[in-house]
């Protein structure tokens, strides 16, 4: 590896401290020193190094050399006919059990690679039908007692995780989500037994018909839901029950409809 007689600051930098000792700063730039040294060990370093670069850059010209012709999806094809005359050879020296149990080994694990990606591709198909059907059963059972149109993905978002599909049925789960919940009649909780309480809990999600009072207007995403920050429907009660929510969609439905009414939330 031939040294340059000249270096600017940044490629001197980046030299090995030994080569960094053949070079003096004069100037802006570093320049070799042509003087014979007396500091032989110094020297007999740079020679060492110089040595096992040039040993690097042969082994990497006889790799390169040795493999630049080679086509990896060939080698591949190869590697799988290895596999076939494995088998073969086994069964020759070892017999046809031998063999037969080479050959299954390999078709178990390629058994096993496809199922796990079937198994998860069939987990990823199940979460998407539970969140259709206990979507679709939330927003039927909310529009039939009056939830505003718009309200429905805030009922959706707070009461899917409820539920569990058996035997392709939505059932509201206790906490634990393997025990099926109860309502007052002894018999499985039903969808419309939630929002029924989830009307008297958050009643401006509802249309004035179930008691939450006239509607809002406006043509933004929260048009429909009853504003309890409006002239018309001012209600502590109930702008208290949507910024002390502990839904966060409920807080953030709040402060929108405090802001597009002008209305100051203290912090």
């Amino acid at each position: 590896m031939a040294l340059k007689l000249s270096l600017p600051k940044a490629e001197f930098d980046t030299l090995d401290t030994v080569i960094q000792k053949e070079y003096e700063l004069k100037g802006d730039v570093y320049v070799l020193d042509a003087r014979t040294g007396d500091d032989k060990n110094a020297r007999d370093e740079l020679k060492r190094f110089r040595d096992s670069a040039v040993e690097k850059d042969k082994k990497i010209t006889a790799f390169e050399t040795k493999f630049k012709d080679v086509d990896v999806e060939k080698y591949t094809l190869l590697l799988s006919k290895e596999t076939e005359l494995t088998t073969g050879e086994v069964y020759k020296k070892e017999g046809l059990d031998k063999a037969v149990a080479a050959s299954t080994a390999a078709l178990k694990l390629e058994h096993e690679k496809q199922l796990k990606a079937a198994t998860e591709s069939a987990l990823v198909l199940q979460r998407e039908l539970e969140k259709v059907t206990i979507d679709g059963e939330l927003a039927k059972h909310a529009a039939d007692m009056g939830a505003m149109p718009n309200a429905l993905d805030l009922i959706a978002a707070a009461h899917r995780g409820k539920y569990k599909l058996i035997d392709g049925k939505p059932f509201i789960m206790e906490a634990d989500g393997t025990t099926k919940k109860y309502g007052a009649n002894g018999e499985p909780m039903t969808t419309k037994e939630l929002l029924e309480q989830e009307a008297k809990e958050r009643p401006y999600l509802f249309k004035p018909s179930n008691g939450a009072g006239s509607s809002g207007s406006g043509g933004n995403k929260d048009s429909g839901i009853e504003d309890p920050f409006a002239k018309g429907t001012w209600s502590t009660t109930k702008q208290q029950a949507l910024l002390g929510s502990d839904k966060p969609e409920d807080v953030a439905l709040g402060k929108r409809l405090a802001a597009k009414n002008g209305v100051k939330i203290p912090t």
